[in-house]
């Protein structure tokens, strides 16, 4: 089935060509009206059970943020215990808050969870204020 779609495309490459052109003009004007719908929570409804999952965190956890980053630190010979290892991990990120929308870091080292079982790995929490 494909050969058969791939020989008459390339049979009728102009027409291809020229039906594709033509597609790009005809949506040309709809192009300012989608940049609405790919920002950040553009295809969101506030009616899915998503959304009021997300309300209800906001209401009930301090300090929840609806959006985060994880950054994950490992080392070949350093552990997430070693003070060497914490001082890469804190300059890795020390810009990090200065940067818009970033709300706070949570660090591993404030939570042991965030640390593997194994102690290979370790990871950190940036919070954003950004709409999913």
């Amino acid at each position: 089935m494909f050969e058969r779609i791939g020989r008459l495309s390339y049979r009728y490459r102009w027409v291809m060509l020229s039906l594709w052109l033509v597609a790009v003009v005809a949506v040309l004007p709809f192009l300012p009206r989608v940049s609405g719908a790919l920002e950040v929570g553009g295809f969101s409804s506030p009616h899915t059970e998503a959304a009021r999952t997300r309300e209800l965190l906001r209401e009930r956890i301090p300090g929840y943020s609806p959006s985060s980053l994880i950054v994950l630190f490992s080392h070949p010979t350093l552990r997430p215990s070693d003070p060497s290892f914490v001082e890469q991990a804190q300059q890795a990120l020390r810009n990090v808050t200065s940067v818009p929308h970033v709300t706070g870091i949570r660090w591993f080292t404030e939570n042991p969870s965030q640390v593997a079982p194994d102690g290979s790995l370790a990871y950190a929490v940036i919070d954003l204020d950004l709409q999913p």
